[in-house]
């Protein structure tokens, strides 16, 4: 086996030449345990580490993918910019539709059947008052529940990341 560490590996799936004349995708995030790590990027990238080497995933997407959250060997969501929802079910991606074309910001879960999804809504509902939807999977559809909060100054206010606890 290569015994370079898997930074240097991952690096060697970024300039494959089927890839060319294109440049090297951004990779936007990483997420996964000690022998089954995903990486997401630019034009649908996607790689994963299974305690051996860095393999290339094809996805049906070619839009950016910005968010990975994974649970085993056999689950795991993609997100991203258009509404991009993608789903690993241990053997391949499918896209699975229910954001509505908004660009996603966040994922997180705690099993197949329990998953969520998070994006600011695009226009403010006044200078003090935002709106998030949350998108809930319950292992057949994603069920929007959208949260209002006020920041205390004008402008605006960004979301980050969602995050499982307990």
């Amino acid at each position: 086996p290569d015994l370079r560490p898997p930074s240097d590996l991952l690096s060697d799936l970024l300039t494959p030449p089927d890839l060319m004349p294109l440049p090297p995708p951004q990779l936007r995030d990483l997420y996964g345990e000690r022998d089954n790590l995903w990486v997401v990027g630019d034009r649908g990238f996607t790689a994963r580490w299974q305690g051996v080497a860095w393999t290339r995933v094809p996805t049906p997407t070619t839009n950016d993918l910005l968010r990975v959250w994974s649970q085993g060997a056999n689950l795991a969501w993609a997100i991203g910019a258009r509404g991009t929802i993608l789903r690993w079910d241990g053997a391949a991606w499918t896209s699975v539709p229910g954001s509505g074309g908004a660009s996603l910001c966040c994922v997180a879960g705690t099993g197949p059947n329990d998953a969520w999804i998070a994006y600011k809504n695009s226009k403010p509902l006044s200078a003090n008052e935002h709106a998030v939807t949350f998108l809930h999977w319950d292992g057949a559809q994603w069920i929007p529940y959208v949260t209002r909060f006020v920041t205390n100054r004008g402008g605006g206010a960004t979301l980050f990341n969602i995050v499982n606890i307990g």
